[in-house]
């Protein structure tokens, strides 16, 4: 097992960064799991986060020794190790010499200058499983956010072109589409769509399922998270997308159900071989 490593201000950032032949050769880790509010706690929130790490833990044949999970704001300024699970958590990892799985880095703070003290001062590596890929080099994931940068500048310029289309009153788009261009658009449409919905499920999980539609607002044009036609969001353009989001949340919560009742189901039917208590 590699020893955890510290992170040096005075040390170029290539080499503070973890290799994947160090990610790889780790065979352990601890699991740490937050959401902003306390009845987040028994949310879907916890779910996917648990999901996501232990889905990374198998791809890279690392064991999850024990998973810790609290409620606490992300923004405010508390040090991190007053956080009691975090503390826990972080108290097993040098035990352990290992490191802690969070989902994203904004699970353990979205305070950049805790961020900044934890990489200067801590000799626990924290590894955040959805923005992390053992097969990427730090110049393709250069490239990858060069790539999202222009993306996103084209897009600006596509919906400035067409908004000066618009005002000059010119018809948009091909006026005689093929069928089959027709359905991959709406194909494309519905793709993203479902992009934007689960993205504003994210929000509600983070913040609360009955979050006020005015609050959610806010936080979704605070994230850079934009209409489907790259506005800032008002209430009343979020309303359909709000309602399919709810649908999600709702559709999430019926399967949970059925899987629990599908499991009860399945442990009273075992109890009943007379081998169950055999074993």
């Amino acid at each position: 097992m590699t020893s955890s490593s510290s992170f040096n201000s005075d040390t170029p950032i290539q080499q503070q960064l973890p290799s994947p032949t160090q990610l790889l050769s780790d065979t352990c880790a601890v699991g740490y799991i937050r959401v902003s509010t306390e009845k987040q706690t028994v949310g879907a929130g916890t779910v996917r986060q648990r999901e996501a790490i232990e889905a990374y833990a198998r791809a890279a044949n690392v064991k999850i020794i024990e998973f810790f999970e609290e409620s606490h704001s992300a923004t405010d300024g508390t040090p991190l190790l007053e956080r009691p699970e975090f503390a826990k958590a972080v108290e097993m990892a040098l035990r352990c010499d290992c490191p802690i799985f969070i989902e994203k880095f904004d699970r353990l703070s979205r305070n950049p200058a805790l961020h900044a003290e934890w990489r200067r001062t801590s000799r626990v590596r924290i590894v955040a499983v959805c923005e992390e890929d053992l097969f990427e080099t730090p110049g393709e994931r250069a490239r990858i956010a060069a790539a999202g940068v222009d993306a996103d500048a084209k897009a600006a310029g596509q919906a400035a072109a067409y908004a000066k289309m618009r005002a000059e009153g010119r018809p948009l788009g091909n006026p005689n589409p093929s069928p089959i261009a027709h359905q991959k658009s709406a194909e494309i449409r519905r793709h993203f769509a479902r992009v934007r919905h689960l993205k504003i499920v994210d929000v509600l999980d983070e913040l609360g399922h009955d979050l006020p539609r005015p609050d959610l607002v806010r936080a979704l044009n605070e994230r850079g998270i934009r209409t489907g036609t790259g506005k800032p969001w008002t209430s009343g353009l979020l309303a359909p997308d709000y309602w399919k989001a709810i649908e999600i949340l709702k559709a999430r919560v019926e399967a949970s159900e059925a899987k629990n009742d599908q499991d009860e189901a399945d442990r009273v039917e075992m109890e009943k071989d007379p081998r169950f208590a055999m074993f």
